[in-house]
């Protein structure tokens, strides 16, 4: 590697892949071939995903989202403020059970879908309800009924998607832990 600065370990077992999200960039490491490759170099990757069906590797970045087929390394789409997002900068992708991509930005939230000609994003800002929210790195979490909660300084957001309905992130305000026991 590069860099000794690892943000995020994601680890494709259908694939024998290890992925390394790194501030410079998307590093591949393949167990069957016993090689690492870098998939993107200069850049600082934020956070990874790989959808429930393997066939997507969404890369969040300082500028934009990277939709990538992991088969092939290579970009399937690149989608910014320009292609309907909230910020460029993402800071944390969660998958929803119905294939959209959720994604904390540094200004909202956006909700990434596919469609027929690729994909549609849906922004969510301080218009939605969600104030002038700022998202923490990585912070996300889906529940088994599956909630998405997504985590920022003092709040953490709920998000309850449901097939054919426009979910809209709803925070949760003044969210404390001032005591945590795990039984």
């Amino acid at each position: 590697l590069s860099t000794g600065c690892i943000s995020q370990l994601l680890w494709d077992d259908s694939r024998h892949r290890l992925y390394m999200a790194t501030n410079d960039g998307l590093y591949v490491f393949d167990r069957d071939r016993d090689s690492l490759h870098c998939l993107t170099r200069g850049i600082n990757v934020r956070s990874i995903l790989l959808t429930a069906d393997k066939r997507t590797l969404w890369v969040g970045l300082d500028n934009g989202l990277v939709a990538y087929d992991p088969d092939h390394a290579a970009p399937i789409a690149t989608l910014t403020v320009r292609a309907g997002l909230s910020h460029n900068t993402i800071f944390a992708l969660a998958e929803d059970d119905y294939r959209s991509v959720w994604a904390s930005t540094k200004h909202g939230i956006s909700r990434i879908t596919p469609s027929p000609a690729g994909y549609r994003c849906t922004a969510y800002k301080e218009a939605d309800g969600l104030g002038g929210i700022c998202f923490n790195p990585h912070a996300t979490a889906r529940l088994s009924d599956g909630t998405i909660l997504m985590g920022a300084l003092g709040s953490i957001v709920t998000i309850r998607p449901r097939p054919d309905v426009p979910a809209t992130p709803h925070p949760v305000l003044s969210t404390f832990f001032t005591t945590l026991l795990i039984d």
